[in-house]
């Protein structure tokens, strides 16, 4: 995975994590296969929004496909 592909990946579990449903948006538009994204432990955007709470983050992914 190329550096630049990584920084988009984890700009997009950090924003998922924090809620930033806004910026998920403008990183998916920019890049769709980004919703396959997983961190360091294994967890997929929908698990860290989940995990803070963050319900209308989980719903936008949801949407957006990411299982």
């Amino acid at each position: 995975m190329d550096s630049g592909y990584q920084e988009l990946s984890n700009q997009f579990l950090q924003a998922a994590k924090l809620g930033k449903s806004r910026a998920i948006s403008a990183l998916i538009k920019f890049d769709r296969t980004l919703i396959d994204s997983i961190d360091q432990n294994n967890s997929n955007a929908l698990m860290l929004a989940a995990g803070n709470g963050h319900v209308n983050t989980v719903e936008l992914l949801i949407r957006l496909g990411v299982k």
